[in-house]
């Protein structure tokens, strides 16, 4: 989600979230995304709200440039190829 979230400027739906992660894991069907989707909403994004990594307005999930972010940028980009394809 936090690579998805890095490549469209910090924010996006939690719609389009869910199926750029099926897209990734190569399994598009509609109770798959309806799957992902819930755990994105159940588990996922609270967690991450928690940690003070991202914020949420209704279906809108954006980034928190804080130092906790920062520091996960850091860890990423020593393993950004083996997260972002191109």
């Amino acid at each position: 989600m936090i690579i998805f979230l890095l490549k469209n400027d910090g924010e996006a739906y939690i719609r389009e979230i869910a199926e750029y992660i099926c897209i990734q894991e190569k399994n598009t069907t509609s109770k798959h995304r309806k799957s992902v989707y819930i755990s994105l909403i159940q588990t996922h994004i609270p967690k991450l709200r928690r940690e003070g990594l991202i914020e949420t307005k209704r279906d809108l999930v954006k980034i928190i440039h804080s130092k906790i972010f920062e520091e996960l940028l850091e860890f990423l980009e020593n393993f950004k190829n083996s997260f972002i394809k191109r």
